[in-house]
Parts: structure tokens; sequence; C-alpha cells
């Protein structure tokens, strides 16, 4: 998880649709990784880096969960990827096969986000 530590435990999602709004977002996210990546020089580093969008708003305010206020933030995750075959690979880490700046991607300035997390790779796995 990218950003401050989560304070509250997670209640409720977001109620989410396929709607133009949600898919500008997560384009935005998708475009704002890439660029990262790119800019970084390790674009030829990952095999994959899907920037999938989950419906979990984290962190929101107790006052609005005692009050039945929804949940409206989307978070982002992003899945770094290594395989030269495509059947069996590992997750990239942050700080090893790519830089930690890579990792934080600068994407939570996207409209309507909760925190960026990316998949924690257990230690010595293969996918």
């Amino acid at each position: 998880m990218f950003g401050p530590a989560v304070e509250h435990p997670v209640n409720d999602v977001t109620p989410t649709h396929l709607t133009q709004g949600v898919l500008t977002q997560l384009r935005e996210a998708d475009s704002r990784a890439y660029r990262v990546l790119k800019d970084s020089g390790s674009v030829g580093l990952l095999s994959q880096m899907p920037v999938v969008s989950i419906p979990i708003h984290f962190d929101r305010a107790v006052e609005s969960i005692l009050t039945g206020t929804p949940s409206c933030q989307h978070s982002m995750v992003i899945r770094t990827f290594i395989t030269a075959d495509f059947m069996t690979g590992i997750p990239a880490t942050p700080g090893k096969q790519i830089a930690e700046k890579v990792s934080t991607l600068h994407i939570c300035s996207c409209a309507g986000l909760s925190p960026v997390g990316a998949e924690s790779p257990k230690e010595n796995s293969i996918y």
C-alpha cells in the first residue's frame, strides 16, 4: 500500500457500474502508471503491468460510516509481473527488480482515488 498507513477497517465497497467515468478513471491511472514506468527507463524490465480498479475506499471517516454515507472512491492495484514464457513468472518487487519510485506511480492524484496498492510478492514465489 502506498501513501499513509490505513487506520480504519474496510466495512463496505463502493457501488460501481461500468460507466464512462469509471473507465476514464482507469484509463488515466493506467496512462500515469505507464508514463512513470517509461520515464524511469523500466519498460523493458516488466512483462506485464495491469492496473486494476477495485471498489474499495480506504480510511473512510468513521462519521461517514456511522451515518450510512456510502463509499464513493476506488483504489488501484498495480500488478507488476516478469516472465519469459507467459506461463510462469514472478512479481516484480520494488527496490529489487524495479526502482522504488516506479512502485509509487503518482497516480493517487486521479480524481476519486483512495490509496494505491501493489500486489505483495511472497518471497521465492512463482505464479
